[in-house]
């Protein structure tokens, strides 16, 4: 008897739990259309249009096992797309396959670069009618630093990385080689898939209440218990270990190999051909300031700049609650060159 009432209890505190987070969902874009890869994927591209005269287009890229909405808490968080936007930014949002729509999970880093990246920039060039100012978070940033040099910037009129690198054997990082042999272990288990997006839902409530130690992924005085939340519940995406392995080349050699083209990350992307901007946290230890300026010294753009957020960690450099007033002017500035 003792047993069915913890069992009963259980049940009861676990469906509360999971509707304060439902409760917490981040609005949805005011226009979604579609991009087609090259191999057929559909991948969504959402479009905040400005009611003012428009500056400009800007193009923000979300990072690993992340959604695009992780620039869009609103209204339980802070939203850059919706900043931008409100500025008179013409502003676009780009989801990696697997995270919109259906997909296998069997795609690797060389797909988001050759494939789900062309496509998407290609479709903001077209509606845009102009060249496109990339922001990318964590891995987003490596990809438009990548995209950049491989393709010559046709479509870009600068980059932006924020909490990014190229090279995460540098510096002491959450990331390291045990991770890569759990990776090792995963696939010669048979296992595609990393459930994240399933452990971050599950712990969402437990960070809104400041019960994790996260202090590496964000600063939690820079993010309400809304925006925790909206962010743990709803923002997160399942990975697949075919890409985590690829990433993880970044520990056997000089920097991230992209394994379709045969070619490290820090060698094709050593000149860029448009402006570039870093941002990084100073408590970031998934890219510290460290690891990123390795990149920074090493890749050559016309008028590259470097910006250290010093009390920032990794997510709270795009949502956190201070963002707007202390990390996005300077992104907007940069902007406007």
């Amino acid at each position: 008897m003792r047993l069915w009432k913890w069992l009963a209890g259980g049940a009861i505190i676990a469906g509360a739990a999971e509707c304060w987070v439902r409760s917490r969902r981040p609005d949805p874009p005011p226009k979604r259309r579609f991009a087609a890869a090259g191999d057929g994927h559909r991948l969504a591209l959402d479009e905040y249009t400005p009611t003012v005269a428009a500056k400009g287009t800007v193009y923000l890229q979300h990072g690993l096992g992340s959604r695009a909405n992780t620039f869009d808490l609103h209204p339980h968080g802070p939203s850059l797309a919706r900043w931008l936007c409100a500025r008179g930014w013409r502003v676009f949002l780009g989801s990696m396959r697997g995270r919109e729509t259906g997909s296998a999970f069997d795609w690797t880093f060389s797909d988001y670069l050759l494939r789900d990246v062309p496509a998407l920039a290609r479709s903001v060039r077209a509606r845009a009618g102009e060249r496109f100012h990339w922001v990318g978070h964590s891995l987003g940033g490596v990809l438009g630093l990548a995209y950049a040099a491989n393709s010559g910037g046709r479509e870009l009129a600068s980059v932006t990385t924020i909490g990014s690198a190229l090279h995460y054997g540098v510096g002491e990082t959450d990331f390291g080689e045990e991770k890569r042999r759990e990776c090792t272990r995963r696939t010669l288990r048979g296992r595609r898939k990393v459930w994240n997006r399933l452990y971050h839902r599950i712990a969402a409530p437990a960070a809104a209440l400041g019960l994790l130690p996260r202090r590496g992924l964000y600063n939690p005085d820079h993010m309400s218990a809304d925006a925790r939340l909206a962010f743990h519940g709803h923002t997160m995406a399942d990975m697949t270990v075919p890409e985590l392995f690829e990433l993880a080349s970044t520990f056997e050699g000089d920097g991230i190999e992209c394994a379709e083209l045969g070619r490290r990350l820090p060698d094709l992307a050593r000149k860029l051909p448009v402006r570039w901007l870093s941002i990084v946290g100073g408590r970031d230890s998934l890219c510290p300031p460290e690891t990123a300026r390795w990149t920074y010294d090493r890749v050559d753009s016309p008028g590259k700049r470097w910006h250290l957020a010093e009390s920032y960690g990794h997510v709270d450099l795009v949502c956190g609650t201070n963002a707007d007033r202390e990390i996005w002017p300077v992104l907007e500035s940069f902007l406007d060159g």
